[in-house]
């Protein structure tokens, strides 16, 4: 599960989702197929509430859970006492226009409606739940009961996965049947744990408007050593840490930890805190100023743990969340994408954000433009033909048309490595280039694509500014980090654009002097993916 932590938010996804229905001899208890109704599931959570009486209820709405594609539930479905669905796994899936629905295992038919049954909900999704309910329970708190007294949050929550991994939620879900005969099951989540937040002196950089939309606030994050701690927190985007307790633990627990290279000690003894809420722990009065920051090219690229993104200003350094360098400011004005279907929302982009890496797969760290079906390398895609064009994305788009016109010729995606590379750059798993997974773009871009021919050619003319960011950026890097040594401007050598020539040649620029040249579409490069956000 991912958080917008930048505004401690854990906002509820109202999602829909339509369940097939199953035969009647699959249904305990049911009259006939007329008892029995589709399934439309909405899941939302009431947030944690603060444990200060003076704050608002605007805050306390504040502690939400956004629920984001890969998260899953277990369903169960009792009917008369008997469980007839029995921790049937939901999971969270994105569409094209960056919705999400909750789709059972493939062959897990779904159906119900009837007047006795009772619908039961809990996250996160854990494969073995043999002794975590009870039947006979009539509410979740009874049903859930040993699933909830069982769980123990663990020590070491200073990895997001995690942290997440221990903040447990119920519901029971309400029955509507609407007017077109399917019955809608509401799930309110509630928290079942508590939850601790320690919250740092910081400095919050506030970012103009570039006038194509606001930029979210960075707080810079202060680094803390929890070494000899009792339980290690997970430092959030927003420069606040948290853990997940057991509530109203009558076992003290502390939290000891350093800070300003050890010159600055603390300890926190967590306090009795009620199932469902939240306490804010403040060192040394957590102290706020503020700076103001305007985007600019060669800021750092970040994602945060709710899989959005944010931008940390030049000056204040990069921490371990970046996945690119801003390289131009504000759409180009010889971009004529319209952004508005993809994660960006709206028609024009923030900006340009050029990757970390080379893009590899695990055939070659050298790619061809196209290798069509019966070796065609002829075949006209219909991208831009100027070699200074800005349309990578359009670009990225008239390969998914061509590929959609001619599938019944044999033609996918694959054909075009250089461009499926890109795409696919961070979402590819099971490979030698696992790594990438960590530089995936963030949900609220356009994702990864192959750059057009100017934008390879302004990211040239740029690169005594780029280079040095990218150069910062691997050197703050842990020495234990799977891809630092991945981490570095361009090769001299050359790069495929996304930009054609003619059927046979596409436009690559050279890295060593900045020229664009046509190639063989069958020809091998170096490939580079950029985003717009």
């Amino acid at each position: 599960m991912n958080r917008n932590i930048i505004l401690t938010l854990w906002m509820a996804a109202a999602l829909p989702l339509l369940l097939s229905s199953c035969q009647q001899e699959e249904l305990p208890g049911m009259n006939g197929a007329s008892d029995t109704t589709p399934l439309s599931i909405t899941v939302t959570d009431g947030g944690y509430a603060s444990t200060d009486k003076a704050a608002t209820r605007a805050a306390e709405n504040g502690y939400r859970t956004e629920f984001t594609a890969g998260d899953a539930c277990g369903l169960y479905i009792v009917r008369r006492g008997t469980v007839v669905y029995d921790n049937v796994k939901l999971t969270a899936t994105a569409g094209t226009d960056g919705s999400l629905t909750w789709k059972p295992e493939a062959g897990e038919p779904l159906a119900g409606g009837l007047s006795d049954e009772k619908y039961f909900l809990y996250y996160p999704y854990q494969s073995y739940m043999s002794g975590q309910t009870t039947a006979s329970a009539t509410d979740a708190d009874g049903f859930f009961a040993p699933l909830v007294n069982g769980c123990q949050p663990a020590t070491d929550q200073s990895t997001y996965t995690t942290y997440t991994a221990y903040d447990l939620m119920t519901a029971e879900g309400i029955a509507t049947k609407s007017m077109d005969g399917t019955l809608s099951l509401s799930f309110a989540m509630t928290h079942r744990m508590a939850m601790a937040v320690i919250d740092m002196p910081k400095t919050v950089y506030k970012f103009t408007d570039n006038g194509n939309g606001a930029i979210p606030d960075y707080s810079g994050t202060t680094a803390i050593d929890f070494t000899d701690s009792g339980i290690k927190p997970c430092r959030m985007v927003d420069g606040t840490y948290r853990c997940i307790v057991k509530p109203a633990s009558s076992t003290a627990v502390s939290i000891t930890g350093s800070y300003a290279d050890g010159k600055k000690a603390f300890v926190i003894t967590l306090s009795n805190i009620a199932a469902g809420s939240y306490r804010t722990y403040k060192v040394d009065g957590a102290t706020q100023s503020e700076k103001q920051a305007t985007l600019q090219a060669g800021d750092y690229f970040c994602k945060s743990s709710d899989n959005k993104w944010y931008i940390i200003p030049q000056e204040a350094g990069p921490d371990g969340n970046v996945i690119g360098i801003v390289f131009h400011i504000g759409q180009h004005d010889s971009d004529n994408a319209d952004y508005t279907n993809t994660g960006i929302g709206q028609e024009k982009c923030h900006g340009y954000v050029v990757a970390l890496t080379n893009v590899h797969n695990d055939e070659s760290d050298l790619l061809s433009w196209e290798c069509g079906p019966n070796n065609e390398y002829n075949q006209e895609v219909g991208t831009s033909t100027n070699d200074g064009d800005w349309q990578g994305y359009s670009n990225h788009l008239k390969f998914r048309e061509f590929v959609e016109q001619h599938s019944g010729e044999g033609w996918e995606m694959k054909h075009f490595p250089a461009a499926l590379a890109c795409e696919t750059y961070g979402n590819q798993a099971n490979g030698i280039y696992d790594w990438q997974q960590q530089l995936a773009a963030p949900s609220n871009t356009s994702g990864w694509f192959l750059p057009s021919c100017g934008q390879l050619k302004y990211l040239y003319q740029n690169s005594s500014v780029l280079s040095v960011r990218m150069d910062v950026v691997k050197n703050s890097t842990p020495a234990n980090c799977i891809y630092k040594d991945k981490i570095m401007w361009f090769y001299k050598s050359y790069y495929w654009s996304s930009t054609e020539g003619s059927q046979k040649y596409a436009w690559a620029v050279i890295f060593g002097d900045g020229t664009a040249r046509p190639g063989f579409k069958s020809s091998t490069n170096e490939v580079r993916a950029v985003l717009a956000f």
